[in-house]
């Protein structure tokens, strides 16, 4: 060390592993939008959905990560447009 340096130890805590995957994931038709919903993860505070014309295609993010502010409900909703009926969708969870 130099004079006049000091060092620092940093120690984090508590989980860092990526958390599990979205289960139960439905898409149904409520009223003139379409409501995609799943069940929440524990531990995530986000979620990323992708989406893609072809079930086998590439799939890109919407812009915007989901975020559930209803903990209690046990499930997170999406309301997207009608016109996303032919799309096919994948959830995941992030922190």
């Amino acid at each position: 060390m130099m004079a006049g340096s000091s060092s620092r130890t940093v120690t984090l805590s508590g989980s860092m592993a990526a958390p599990g995957v979205p289960q139960n994931p439905a898409l149904e038709v409520n009223g003139d939008m379409l409501l995609l919903t799943w069940d929440q993860v524990v531990g995530a505070t986000y979620y990323i959905v992708k989406k893609a014309l072809d079930p086998y295609a590439v799939y890109t993010d919407l812009p915007d990560r989901i975020y559930d502010f209803d903990l209690s409900d046990g499930s997170v909703r999406l309301f997207l447009p009608a016109e996303e009926a032919d799309a096919f969708f994948k959830v995941v969870a992030g922190n």
